[in-house]
């Protein structure tokens, strides 16, 4: 669910809370035991931080969701 409040937020320009609430499902989603949720909502902060004009800060949000997915066969 926060996963997709990060990208609701992110549409109507509220990036302050979009990145508060990305940190927020990134403390709960666990790497070892919610890898998939993880992912998702480091993929979502990715969107968020290039919609902002972050580059660096998306492609790495992005890579490590490809790799979280890798690594977990997802």
């Amino acid at each position: 669910m926060r996963g997709n409040l990060v990208l609701g937020y992110g549409i109507v320009g509220r990036w302050a809370r979009a990145l508060d609430v990305a940190e927020q499902a990134l403390e709960l989603a666990d790497a070892d035991t919610h890898p998939e949720l993880r992912a998702q909502v480091l993929g979502n902060l990715g969107d968020v931080h290039f919609a902002r004009g972050d580059s660096d800060a998306a492609a790495a949000a992005w890579e490590e969701a490809l790799a979280l997915a890798e690594r977990h066969d997802l």
